[in-house]
């Protein structure tokens, strides 16, 4: 967990509330004889392992975190659809048998609640997994449904608390927020944008997509180590976000990769905007103490059709970037030109 993670955590959660959710695990491992039960919660596009009760010899899983989307993990899953999921048989199922706890453990089965913020935002996961096939399944889910209600009241309690201080919306923004470049982390991002979309098609309004993928960025961290890489970074997510409308969306998908959405906007205009930025993007020189740089960027852009969705979208724009990279890079090509 890295030092903001701890520092937040610190912040919400304290010892009574921990040992609370503790018993929570200890009571269902009990009175449901299953190996393991786990309380996550989702942070900077990483889940994390907050409660983990362990029988059988099983490793812990406390303290340990994964990245997102990672499709191969059942919580994943359940904050991704945000809806439970029950796993009978993992190993005989093509999506589920590389997962790490059933290839090396043997958890086999699992049956995994979604936990929400009062505002609807998700905070996590309550789950069980097993070794064998999950028996009882309308007994454990009525046992299931009554705690995870019970750590929801405790959310609810506790973003009361936070709320009355004035640190509540802080916070929330630490949780969507990507702290080195001030953009959108990547969960937060589709998120918005998901929502954007489904509404701009519903009301027939035209909304565009922007991927920018930074040219040759390996170079910087190889020939200027990671910290200075890292001050890139920064300064191209305020130099985008400077250059991008108001009512744009500015997202990083991951290492140099951005995204931007543009409300109310057709393709040709996305073009027009596209291009305006990777201009000045190619005549700005990055300062990181002694080190003085210019920086280009591949841009792919696309109109969302009305009967598209993010996931097409984002195929779209992300074809059209690699097809500018193709060109030689420091370009900018519209989906449209690849039809």
């Amino acid at each position: 967990m890295s030092d903001l993670h701890k520092t937040v955590f610190q912040e919400i959660f304290d010892a009574e509330l921990l040992s609370q959710w503790d018993s929570i695990g200890e009571i269902i491992a009990e009175t449901m004889n299953v190996p393991m039960v786990c309380i996550t919660y989702v942070q900077n596009d990483e889940l994390h392992f907050l409660i983990s009760k362990e029988r059988r010899k099983l490793p812990s899983l406390k303290n340990t975190s994964l990245k997102l989307p990672d499709p191969t993990s059942f919580c994943a899953e359940v904050i991704k659809y945000k809806n439970e999921l029950l796993i009978k048989n993992a190993a005989n199922d093509k999506t589920w048998k590389t997962n790490k706890l059933v290839a090396k453990a043997g958890l086999n089965s699992y049956l995994g609640y979604p936990l929400f913020w009062p505002n609807g935002d998700i905070f996590g996961t309550l789950c069980i997994f097993d070794t064998k096939e999950i028996s009882g399944f309308q007994t454990h889910h009525g046992l299931m449904l009554h705690l995870k209600n019970l750590i929801e009241q405790n959310l609810k309690f506790l973003a009361k608390s936070v709320a009355m201080s004035g640190e509540f919306s802080r916070l929330m923004t630490l949780a969507s927020v990507d702290e080195l470049t001030g953009a959108l982390n990547r969960r937060e991002f589709l998120a918005r944008v998901n929502k954007e979309i489904k509404d701009h098609i519903k009301h027939k309004k035209p909304c565009s997509l922007m991927m920018i993928d930074i040219d040759d960025f390996k170079k910087i961290n190889d020939s200027h180590g990671h910290l200075n890489g890292d001050r890139a970074l920064s300064m191209i997510g305020t130099f985008l976000a400077k250059h991008k409308r108001s009512n744009d969306i500015l997202g990083r998908l991951g290492g140099e990769e951005f995204a931007i959405f543009m409300p109310l906007t057709l393709g040709k205009d996305a073009y027009q905007l596209a291009t305006r930025i990777q201009q000045s993007l190619r005549v700005n020189t990055l300062k990181i103490d002694d080190l003085s740089t210019k920086l280009t960027a591949s841009f792919g852009v696309t109109e969302v059709a009305l009967e598209q969705g993010l996931t097409e979208a984002l195929t779209r724009a992300d074809q059209a970037m690699y097809e500018a990279k193709k060109r030689g890079k420091n370009a900018v090509v519209a989906a449209s030109e690849l039809d």
